[in-house]
């Protein structure tokens, strides 16, 4: 009998094995100022014009009942106007974060700097900043 003894670590690559994710759902606050105002309010409007059906009906409730109904409907009509799934950012860009986010507001400011006049000089630094920037994230 011939027995073998195979290594699955070596068989799948780590990458693949930390690739599964929960998805993180974020409420877009932007999104439900501008463009998603008027559903958001659509859905408010129908909740206090379902409240107008009830009292009609005679069910009578008490104000915490209908407040707490109320931050329900608020909450649940959030979620379905303008839940967004995050971005996930992986590891080396965590780790590196404030690094380069410093070299690209330093990228950032020699372009305005270059743009505003056109000196030679000015070109070199902004050259050096991008060479800066893209070390950075090899490095990363």
């Amino acid at each position: 009998m011939i027995t073998y003894n195979l290594n699955t670590s070596k068989l799948f690559p780590s990458k693949l094995k930390n690739k599964i994710t929960k998805k993180i759902k974020k409420i877009d606050n932007a999104y439900l100022r501008t463009s998603g105002n008027a559903q958001f309010k659509e859905k408010v409007i129908e909740f206090l014009d379902d409240q107008k059906e009830r009292e009609i009906d005679g069910s009578h409730m008490t104000s915490e009942e209908i407040e707490s109904m109320f931050k329900n409907h608020i909450v649940d009509s959030d979620k379905a106007t303008a839940e967004k799934e995050t971005k996930h950012h992986p590891d080396w860009f965590s780790q590196s974060e404030h690094l380069l986010s410093f070299h690209i507001e330093l990228r950032n400011q020699c372009f305005k700097l270059s743009s505003n006049n056109p000196l030679e000089q000015n070109r070199k630094h902004l050259r050096e900043a991008r060479e800066l920037l893209q070390t950075e994230k090899r490095r990363a």
